[in-house]
């Protein structure tokens, strides 16, 4: 099994979701070196229109979805919400009419590994270390990347209809069919293990990649704290004479096989570097780079 299965089959089998909650959220990235760790989270639930009015009925819309981005570095916000916006074929056309939804089948779809083009849209913030207040996130102008994390979040928001029916098909009652969901999106180039959770809000997945990926460094004392309000908050529940010494073990191994993915996932993206060295770059072509550095780009590096 490779590390990305490991990654999804451990997540799924930590977070023992109840499916009957039916609140959709999806890790789509994790990458970074330790105490420099990044964990990408994106909110299934709203794929929002905000195409303008004067090019409604042409052949892009504007499509946004809610990313948010979790920070393990003491240098860097707490988390960044994302409103990213991306352009979209527009394969659906709406007769109001007749009360129809036609695909236009010319126009081809978004496929995970594709480049995208993407902008942050207004209402994007971040949650400052220092001291755990708000702050906007400038809007920026369109770029394209085809970025793992931003080419799979384009995917979602391009093809909103066909996600939304596959995590409607894969609705059993009060389950859910997570092998029927994975091979529903794989159609899509989407990985087939993609890891849904039900958190969705980003202080929702903030205390999720502190309790699942570096809970370690909670009971250590060493999640960075300028604040003072995680170490008081910790103290106040005595989680670490609370925490089981099993428990504790296999918190400590889910956050080593999180590592490992984006040790995986690093080890690729310098295969590909490796194996590009002395060609020339085709015109036209967007290169392939770890999401750290599309943070030059407006995307997640704080200032």
């Amino acid at each position: 099994m490779n590390s990305s299965r490991k990654y999804a089959a451990w997540l799924v089998g930590l977070l023992v979701l109840p499916a009957k909650t039916f609140a959709f959220g999806a890790i789509l990235q994790y990458e970074g070196e330790v105490d420099d760790r990044v964990a990408y989270f994106a909110d299934l639930r709203y794929v929002l229109n905000k195409t303008p009015p004067g090019q409604i009925g042409g052949t892009i819309e504007i499509r946004e979805l809610a990313v948010t981005a979790v920070y393990e570095s003491g240098n860097k916000p707490e988390f960044v919400s994302m409103k990213l916006q991306f352009q979209c074929p527009q394969r659906y056309v709406l007769d109001a009419g007749q009360h129809t939804v036609t695909e236009n089948k010319a126009l081809q779809p978004v496929r995970a590994g594709d480049a995208v083009k993407f902008r942050i849209g207004p209402g994007s913030y971040k949650l400052r270390r220092a001291d755990l207040q708000t702050e906007p996130v400038a809007e920026s102008d369109w770029k394209a990347s085809n970025g793992r994390m931003l080419s799979r979040a384009g995917t979602i928001a391009c093809n909103h209809i066909e996600v939304q029916r596959a995590l409607h098909a894969s609705i059993k009652g009060t389950d859910f069919d997570f092998p029927g969901f994975g091979q529903r999106i794989a159609t899509l180039g989407l990985p087939a293990d993609l890891a849904l959770i039900g958190e969705t809000l980003p202080s929702e997945v903030l205390e999720f990649a502190w309790a699942n990926f570096w809970f370690d460094k909670v009971l250590d004392h060493k999640r960075p704290d300028p604040s003072g309000k995680w170490g008081a908050r910790l103290s106040a529940v005595g989680a670490p004479q609370a925490e089981a010494p099993g428990r504790r073990s296999r918190r400590r191994r889910n956050a080593s096989r999180a590592d490992g993915q984006a040790q995986g996932n690093r080890r690729r993206v310098q295969g590909r570097r490796h194996r590009g060295q002395g060609r020339r770059q085709a015109p036209g072509r967007i290169q392939d780079e770890p999401l750290g550095n599309q943070a030059g780009q407006g995307l997640a590096r704080p200032v």
